[in-house]
């Protein structure tokens, strides 16, 4: 096998990583849309003791396994962000947009601005001090 790149599908797949000497020094934790490299080395440190390492899963095993796809070759489309599916970032994209609603200077338009701008980003917003609201 050679070298090959693939992209996680979502935040949270953890891959090995090893020093420059080759030992193991933790794992990395990829966010959705990020590149990672899958060399010889990696599938072989990830084998189980049947032989089998989950890197070499296609889609259907990985779904059959996690229930869903968690990497693949294909690159994501253009324009795609990494890690627009990670919490930190959904909150900080819906709080500039709470922020720019909030700078609305007509007083009925602000309010709705903000209304919506909470109907749709209230899973990520609901923490925030009733202040922001």
């Amino acid at each position: 096998m050679t070298t090959k790149t693939y992209y996680a599908t979502r935040t949270g797949l953890t891959i090995p990583e090893f020093s420059p000497a080759g030992d193991p020094v933790g794992g990395r934790v990829l966010k959705q849309n990020e590149a990672f490299e899958v060399t010889p080395e990696l599938i072989e440190y990830t084998r189980d003791r049947l032989g089998v390492s989950w890197l070499e899963f296609d889609a259907a095993e990985q779904t059959k396994r996690w229930g869903g796809v968690r990497f693949t070759e294909r690159k994501p489309s253009a324009g795609a962000v990494i890690g627009a599916d990670d919490d930190a970032h959904m909150f900080k994209s819906a709080f500039a947009k709470l922020e720019h609603a909030r700078k609305i200077s007509d007083p009925a338009e602000r309010k709705a601005a903000v209304q919506t701008v909470w109907q749709e980003h209230s899973d990520v917003l609901r923490d925030l001090n009733a202040d922001f609201r």
